[in-house]
C-alpha cells in the first residue's frame, strides 16, 4: 500500500524506496529463518519459510511491475501464473498463491552486464 501510495502521488523515488526496503525484510528473514538449515530438523519450518519468501516476491512483482514491467511478466510466469501482472490489478493477498501452484523453472531475471559494456556506456554519459 505504501508503494501504491508514493505512486498515485508520484514519488516515485520513494515508491522504488519502499518496494527496495520489503526485499531487504524478505532477504533479512530468510537469512535469519535459514531453510537450508532448518530443513534437516523440520521441513514444516523449512516450507513456512519458503512459502513466505514466495508470498513475499510475487508482491514484489506486483510493486515493480511500474518500473520493470517486462522482469515482472517474467516473473509472474516463473511464480505459476497464467495472463499478466494487470489482470490480477493493484492488489495482493497471500492467498493467491496456492500450495499446488506448479512452479516454472526458475531463470535470471536480468543478464549480468560485461565490463567493457558499463564502460562504454560511462564514457557516453560523460560526454
Amino acid at each position: 500500500s505504501e508503494t501504491g501510495a508514493n505512486i498515485e502521488a508520484c514519488r516515485f523515488r520513494a515508491a522504488l524506496g519502499s518496494g527496495m526496503a520489503l526485499a531487504q525484510a524478505a532477504n533479512r528473514y530468510i537469512e535469519q529463518r535459514a531453510p537450508w538449515r532448518a530443513i534437516k530438523d523440520s521441513r514444516e519450518d523449512a516450507a513456512t519459510t519458503l512459502w513466505t519468501a514466495l508470498c513475499v516476491v510475487n508482491c514484489l512483482k506486483m510493486a515493480f511491475y511500474p518500473f520493470l514491467p517486462f522482469s515482472s511478466e517474467k516473473l509472474h510466469r516463473m511464480l505459476g501464473f497464467a495472463g499478466s501482472v494487470q489482470d490480477q490489478g493493484w492488489s495482493w493477498r497471500p492467498d493467491m498463491m496456492t500450495a499446488s501452484q506448479e512452479l516454472a523453472t526458475p531463470e535470471p531475471l536480468f543478464a549480468k552486464l560485461d565490463e567493457a559494456i558499463i564502460e562504454r556506456e560511462t564514457e557516453r554519459l560523460a560526454r
